[in-house]
This record gives C-alpha cells, structure tokens and sequence, in this order.
C-alpha cells in the first residue's frame, strides 16, 4: 500500500503527523509526484526545477528515499547537467549527470539513513549518464542531515550554454519506513 503525502495532509491535522502513522504501518509515502515538464531558464545557472519537502522525522534512523526523475535535453555535444541535492540548493549532491549526445535520460536515487536521523549515505554520484543502477568508479555519497527536522530534496539542472534546452518531465519521491 502506498499513501500520497498530499492526499494524507489532507485526511488529518498535519503532514508529519500522517506520515507518522503510514511509517508504523510500514507503508510507503509519496512525498511528491509531477508529470507536468519543468524547463531550465534561458541561461547558465544552476536552476531548481523542483522541491520536495521531507518532514521532520519521517526518514526516521534507517529510512530511505528513492528519487526517481527523467529528463529531455536538445541533443549536442555542449553539457548539460543534472543534479539532485539533499538538503536544499547548497546541499549534498546525491546525483551529478553531464548529458551531451543524448535526447533524454532518467536517474534513480537512493538516499538512506544510517543507523542516525543525522547520518545518511546513497548513490554514487558518477557524472555520466548512467543511471544510477549501474556499477560505477565512483564512491558512494554520505552527508550528515539532521532529518530530525524537515529538509528538501532539489533536482536542478545547469547548461553550459544559455540557448540549450533541459526539460524535466517528472519525478517521484517515495520515502519507504525502517524494518520494524
């Protein structure tokens, strides 16, 4: 069973308090979910194309998110990268992707606490176009979050050259409990 954490903001008080109840139950949560296509800017910052929020608490201390997300890009040999981050703009990079020669991609992932609301480890951020179940020559990717607290989850995405074009054409953010 899955519950949406909008749908379940809806039936109580607060989000937290919800998604609270669905972790007890071992349930998965959506923390969110677009398909509606989101579009860099028309230069060369790293622009956010989507938030996701993480309520307090919710990743508890052996949670884990999976960030699933796919994107278009004009097909040319300038780069374009995308990036997921924990934590907000300035935070961890879980995912660092140059797509060049490519007309989309799509990335997977996986961010877990580690025994600690403030200790967390995930996928290898490799900058290539794999994506992210592959093996790689990269590390894995730790930080130390305090998920104790409410954080974001951002996927943004960067050109080198401004007439380029990136689109993001959804995501999903599922945030699954600890084995009880």
């Amino acid at each position: 069973m899955t519950i949406f954490a909008a749908e379940a903001a809806a039936a109580t008080s607060t989000l937290a308090e919800q998604v609270a109840i669905a972790l007890a139950r071992g349930t998965v949560v959506v923390l969110g979910q677009s398909a509606v296509a989101v579009s860099g800017g028309a230069d060369t910052n790293e622009n956010i194309l989507a938030t996701i929020t993480v309520p307090a608490g919710a990743m508890q201390e052996d949670g884990r998110i999976r960030i699933t997300c796919s994107f278009t890009v004009n097909n040319n040999g300038n780069a374009k990268t995308v990036r997921v981050r924990f934590s907000g703009i300035g935070g961890t990079i879980y995912k660092s992707a140059s797509l060049t020669l490519v007309l989309s991609a799509k990335f997977v992932v996986e961010i877990q606490n580690r025994n600690s609301e403030a200790s967390q480890v995930g996928s290898a951020s490799a900058a290539s176009t794999h994506s992210g179940l592959e093996p790689s020559t990269a590390a894995l990717v730790t930080s130390a979050v305090d998920t104790s607290v409410a954080t974001t989850i951002v996927i943004t995405a960067q050109k080198a050259v401004a007439g380029d074009t990136m689109t993001l054409e959804s995501y999903l953010v599922e945030l699954f409990p600890r084995d009880n």
